[in-house]
């Protein structure tokens, strides 16, 4: 079936769909949803637009209602071209964010965006592990609705701060998200009060200008297996840019967008690994090995005594990281341990398993704790995990537009020993 006539009216041919869909708003005060897929403005029993969509929330089509009028018509299809398609030069925004280690100097990836540090009169910490604050530039093309520059803005500021979060350091974050929840803290002095205080950061620079900021110093750059490696994030170590980053965004860049989708998965797994390791050594771990579940490629077998699919997820994983990572230069055999760390990958995902599906938890969240050798045990692999696993993800990328194999290929008819069905 063919598009509506709307559908042409409105350049939905030719624009971005969820830019179009700004525009459509801020032309109406009100909109609903009156069916599954449906979103109607305004939203009232009689509309004058309605916007179908996908199961995949991908829209299709664009329907008229009873109150679009011809002059309405013409007046949301002029907007949509003056917003959307004619050129307004490009505008650079700001926001603060912050990670465990301090930026000493900036670092910039063409024109895309730069991280640059925070003022000398900025609020900062003096302490070597915290919550350090520096600023992140994206460069947007600009539009005469103020509305479009925001959503370019927050979606390149997004995408950035994924692939920083994966492939650099993850421990990039912002504030809280749930900024109306606080912390309590105790104040400094004699007294020692407590209070609840909430999230709040100055902004230190103009949240937005023609240009980037004039760079200073330069941030360090050093090899991945360096950052990566057994000693990499030693205290005291600055905010490190692996050296082959710039490249890693160049290939993720030429991927189709499924698999620029794939790969934005990954790494917010990877920041949510980082983010949850002080509180849930059980939610990190299954955060950690959902990275490499999202990156691997996992055949199937239908097995001869049951005829359920078999879908080798052990050996696939373990596959997965030892394709990417150079295991043995990253990792240590553990002291009286009779495994090396590529020997315990197939048993770190049955441990996976066991919490995903309620039969266990990761040793420091069960009832024994303390300092035993099964908690030190999953306590090292985690760490391990969670320090090697960016190092997996940029491999991956970068494979992935090499022109010798696909992304996984390597992984491909890789089995397990098949599960006992009788």
């Amino acid at each position: 079936m063919g598009k509506s006539l709307l559908w042409t009216a409105l350049l939905a041919d030719q624009v971005d769909h969820s830019e179009l869909q700004q525009v459509i708003q801020g032309h109406f005060r009100t909109a609903s949803q009156p069916g599954l897929r449906e979103i109607v403005y305004p939203g009232d029993n009689r509309y004058a637009i309605k916007l179908v969509y996908a199961k995949t929330d991908q829209l299709t089509d664009i329907e008229a209602g009873e109150l679009l009028t011809s002059e309405l018509e013409e007046k949301l299809s002029r907007a949509v071209k003056e917003a959307l398609l004619e050129p307004a030069g490009y505008r650079v925004h700001r926001q603060v964010f912050f990670a465990d280690q301090k930026l000493a100097g900036s670092w910039r990836y063409r024109d895309w965006f730069q991280l640059v540090p925070v003022s000398a009169t900025a609020p900062q910490l003096d302490c070597v592990f915290g919550d350090h604050p520096f600023i992140l530039e994206v460069r947007v093309a600009a539009s005469r609705d103020p509305g479009i520059i925001n959503l370019r803005a927050g979606r390149a500021m997004r995408e950035a701060l994924l692939l920083l979060g994966g492939l650099a350091e993850s421990s990039i974050h912002g504030l809280s998200a749930r900024t109306f929840c606080g912390s309590w803290v105790t104040l400094p002095g004699e007294a020692r009060q407590p209070a609840y205080l909430y999230p709040a950061y100055p902004s230190p620079a103009p949240p937005s200008s023609d240009d980037f900021a004039a760079p200073d110093a330069r941030a360090p750059v050093i090899p991945s297996l360096d950052l990566f490696g057994i000693f990499g994030g030693n205290a005291g170590q600055p905010f490190c840019i692996p050296a082959e980053l710039a490249e890693t965004i160049d290939r993720y860049l030429t991927l189709d967008a499924e698999s620029r989708e794939r790969v934005l998965r990954a790494c917010y797994w990877v920041q949510r690994a980082n983010r949850s390791f002080t509180e849930s050594f059980s939610q990190s771990f299954l955060a950690v090995i959902t990275v490499a579940e999202t990156l691997m490629e996992t055949g199937t077998e239908i097995c001869p005594t049951c005829g359920q699919n078999q879908y080798r997820l052990r050996s696939s994983f373990a596959t997965f990281l030892d394709s990417y990572v150079p295991i043995d230069q990253l990792t240590t055999r553990r002291a009286g341990h009779p495994h090396s760390f590529r020997e315990r990958l197939k048993a770190l995902y049955d441990s996976r398993s066991k919490i995903t599906h309620g039969s266990d938890l990761s040793g420091r969240d069960g009832l024994a704790g303390g300092f035993v050798p099964g908690a030190n045990t999953e306590d090292s692999d985690l760490r391990t995990l969670l320090r090697i696993m960016p190092l997996a993800v940029g491999a991956w990328v970068r494979e992935a537009d090499s022109g010798l194999a696909s992304p996984g290929a390597v992984l491909r008819g890789i089995g397990h020993a098949k599960q006992d069905c009788t």
